[in-house]
């Protein structure tokens, strides 16, 4: 299935960070696919996140990053955002984009769902905002981050 290719297709950059995230402090990108994977398979195309779950455990193990920036906006907004970003890249559509509203409308409910069950790692961004503010609450959450290590 895609979810499962997905899931693997991680896995080696997930294995190549581990040594980083087990050795010397400092920050490493983990990519956010477990949690998409949850947002866009389980919640969006509703395979059912205990599946996806089970999925992302097998290939991620209990691997995951200290924080994760979810920037929210409504489906609208995104979708119209998505669309704009295609026809400046004069690229055609991408699979997601051809989905229909209720879709997204489903993976933007998961998204924050899985904010709401891991508040202390996840963290929602208003995206409607102006990109000043979107921007010193990512640092604000960034720097937080930090000061929660620096306490370690």
């Amino acid at each position: 299935s895609k979810t499962l290719f997905y899931q693997l297709a991680v896995s080696s950059v997930l294995l190549l960070l581990a040594s980083d995230l087990m050795g010397e402090p400092g920050v490493s990108r983990l990519s956010p696919i477990a949690l998409a994977s949850l947002a866009y398979q389980g919640y969006g195309r509703q395979l059912g996140t205990a599946t996806v779950r089970a999925l992302d455990r097998v290939v991620c193990g209990t691997l995951q990053p200290d924080l994760t920036l979810l920037l929210d906006l409504p489906a609208r907004q995104a979708i119209a955002r998505a669309q704009g970003r295609e026809k400046r890249r004069n690229s055609r559509r991408g699979r997601f984009e051809e989905e229909g509203l209720k879709f997204h409308e489903r993976v933007r409910a998961g998204y924050r769902a899985i904010a709401r069950h891991e508040p202390r790692r996840v963290k929602l961004i208003r995206a409607d905002q102006p990109p000043e503010k979107v921007q010193a609450e990512i640092r604000k959450q960034v720097e937080a981050l930090f000061a929660r290590r620096r306490k370690r």
